[in-house]
């Protein structure tokens, strides 16, 4: 839609096609900025200054009145127009005169008939049926509020069960209780009882030896 555009302001203005681009850019942000008030508020800031007819020329049908650096500086004001330059690493001169030029064309583009794509009329207003200043007749636009969505029900939170651990004995418990039954005998109470049987035994072998002999 913009490359012939940008050619010819890259051209005659010193710009590169990136910088072309990004001027643009630049200005259709600003046309369609809802904090500015959007398409109105773009209207508005001419209509401020008593040039509101060069806007409305570039939106309705017929020939594209002319801006000059000078007057786009007076709408948006030099400290806008500085920003914009050291945005782009631009002089200011350069981008006024360039803004100038590509704003008509550009707002052009972006209109039909009279109004703004998407029934924004000339001034930028909605309007309802019925001709407006050029004699078009513009389609209402629906601007009442949507009703907000339903709140969404909060979730009432979970108790959160306690899982700590009881107190530990104070005592550890012993390992042999009274009604467990009598302790086994420890291993060198075990030693000391079978010895004697032991020795027997080896003493019986060492004679059944002898009697062979």
């Amino acid at each position: 839609m913009f490359e012939h555009l940008l050619d010819q302001v890259g051209s005659r203005h010193g710009l590169n096609p990136d910088q072309a681009r990004r001027l643009l850019g630049a200005w259709l942000d600003r046309i369609f900025d809802p904090a500015r008030g959007g398409t109105a508020g773009f209207v508005q800031a001419f209509r401020a200054q008593g040039l509101e007819p060069l806007a409305t020329s570039w939106i309705a049908p017929g020939p594209n009145r002319p801006l000059t650096a000078d007057q786009l500086e007076r709408v948006f004001g030099e400290a806008e127009i500085a920003a914009l330059a050291r945005a782009l690493e631009l002089p200011a001169v350069a981008v006024a005169s360039a803004s100038a030029a590509i704003l008509p064309e550009a707002v052009d583009a972006l209109s039909e008939d009279g109004r703004w794509r998407g029934g924004r009329a000339a001034s930028g207003e909605s309007r309802g049926p019925g001709p407006d200043e050029h004699g078009l007749h513009t389609p209402p636009i629906d601007d009442a509020p949507r009703p907000e969505p339903p709140a969404l029900e909060s979730i009432a939170p979970q108790p959160i069960r306690d899982t700590a651990p009881g107190p530990l004995p104070s005592e550890p418990a012993p390992l042999y209780r009274a009604n467990d039954g009598p302790p086994l005998p420890s291993a060198k109470s075990f030693a000391r009882r079978a010895l004697p049987w032991l020795l027997i035994a080896a003493l019986l072998i060492a004679l059944a030896l002898l009697l062979r002999v």
